[in-house]
């Protein structure tokens, strides 16, 4: 992650019909990086780096319902996530392609 600016990412799911969900991303740089996540463009929920690899990042928010845990990996040209509570349960997994548009 670069340390002197913000990183943005826009996320869509597409269902049969089209979009159906959207959310938006903001990193700030810091001492911890600060992740804002804007749901169907509500929010922002705030959550704090608790963990940093070469190719990922944890970010925790006990106080949230649910997410509480967020991570993300790379590997190679993919972005792979998960979401659950802070103790791992309530798993979901994602897997994100960039756009070639």
């Amino acid at each position: 992650m670069p340390e002197a600016g913000y990183l943005f990412g826009y996320a869509v799911t597409l269902g049969d019909g089209g979009v159906s969900f959207f959310e938006q991303m903001r990193i700030k740089p810091g001492p911890l990086y600060v992740l804002n996540v804007y749901p169907a463009g509500v929010g922002p929920s705030k959550f704090v780096e608790s963990l940093q690899g070469d190719q990922s990042v944890t970010f925790i928010n006990s106080a949230h319902d649910y997410p509480q845990l967020i991570h993300y990996q790379r590997e190679g040209d993919t972005l792979k996530a998960h979401i659950a509570l802070e103790d791992g349960s309530n798993r979901r997994d994602f897997s994100y392609q960039a756009c070639n548009d």
